[in-house]
Formats: C-alpha cells, sequence, structure tokens
C-alpha cells in the first residue's frame, strides 16, 4: 500500500488500464468514421481516411503495456515488434497484417519455461514462479 495516498498495487494497476482504455478511445474509429476528412483538413494525410483502401487502428505502446485484448478494430502492439514489422516487409499494409496475428508475444514452451522454485531463510519457505528463457 502507498502510504501517501492509501492506494494499494491493485487499485495502481486498475489505474493504468483505465488510462489506458481512456489513450484507446481517442483513437476511436467511429470518430473517423463520422467526419473522414478530419486527419486531411488537419494535414496529416494527404487524403480524406475514405479513399484508403485499408484503415488500421494501432495503438504502439513502448516500455510498459497491459494487454487489453483487441476491440472495436483498435488492436495494440510493442513497439519493437512493431518496428521489426516494418523492417520485414515492403508497405504499412503487410507490417500491420503481419503484426496482428500476433506471433511476436511468447509462447510458453517455445520463448521460455515456467517454473515454481522454492527459496527457504530463517527456516520459512516460499515458493514462486520463475520464468526461464527457453
Amino acid at each position: 500500500m502507498d502510504p501517501k495516498n492509501g492506494e494499494t498495487s491493485r487499485d495502481t494497476r486498475a489505474r493504468c488500464r483505465r488510462s489506458q482504455r481512456r489513450g484507446a478511445a481517442q483513437a476511436n474509429p467511429a470518430v473517423s468514421l463520422e467526419n473522414p476528412d478530419y486527419l486531411c483538413e488537419q494535414r496529416k494525410l494527404p487524403r480524406s481516411l475514405s479513399e484508403y483502401t485499408n484503415v488500421h487502428y494501432l495503438l504502439v505502446a513502448r516500455d510498459h503495456w497491459l494487454w487489453i485484448d483487441p476491440e472495436d478494430g483498435i488492436a495494440i502492439a510493442e513497439f519493437e515488434a512493431f518496428a521489426a514489422a516494418l523492417c520485414r516487409h515492403e508497405n504499412l499494409h503487410s507490417a500491420v497484417t503481419d503484426l496482428l496475428r500476433y506471433e511476436w508475444l511468447p509462447v510458453e514452451g517455445r520463448d521460455f519455461t515456467v517454473k515454481y522454485d522454492r527459496s527457504t531463510a530463517n527456516g520459512v519457505s516460499i515458493e514462486c514462479e520463475v520464468f526461464y528463457p527457453a
């Protein structure tokens, strides 16, 4: 518990999840569908969103990010995975399509193993999960 504000780590995680959902909500595709010319008018895109064949709403996270299941056409990806996908493909559409397969996520048994390790001090033991590279 944080003695300054009485917030527990559970409260902190919930606050972080709410903050991420707000960030994802700002990239809401409904806003773009209501006004597909907005980004063009702001000179962020050369043409209206309605003129593009493929439109993806992708939140690219750097450093720390809590997993939120993709919904309503919005997906989240790790920055390093996004950058690697861009290097592997010739165009943005094929890179994002590959990224959204989520094959870059670690898989137990392939990328890591989990073992329960026991530590003992002064006659008291604790057992916890430890992640090891495969």
